[in-house]
């Protein structure tokens, strides 16, 4: 299956990626929820995952409203990121469709 990566721009000054595999996306450094939000539903896809590099509100700052909206799983390497219920450590992986994220 394809992997496709849409890079999202989130005024005024920060950058989001949503990791599409079919049907299910993943969305990465969420600043922002609508944005995110809207892309999801002109492309109809799921959320699967917010994953988050790292703690910081410019980084983490959609991830609650994007947790409560589509239900996915809050990930990332540090249990300060907002909202994580899944914490990820190296080596490791997330399986999203038939794709396979992997952690470094």
């Amino acid at each position: 299956m394809t992997t496709s990566v849409v890079t999202i721009a989130v005024p005024p000054d920060n950058y989001s990626y949503l990791v599409i595999c079919g049907s299910k996306a993943a969305v990465i450094d969420p600043s922002k929820a609508e944005p995110v939000l809207e892309i999801l539903q002109k492309r109809e896809l799921e959320l699967s995952f917010i994953l988050a590099t790292h703690f910081h509100s410019d980084h983490t700052g959609g991830n609650r409203k994007l947790q409560e909206v589509t239900g996915a799983v809050i990930a990332g390497g540090d249990r300060r990121i907002a909202g994580c219920n899944r914490v990820l450590s190296e080596p490791g992986q997330i399986t999203l469709d038939e794709c396979l994220i992997k952690v470094i």
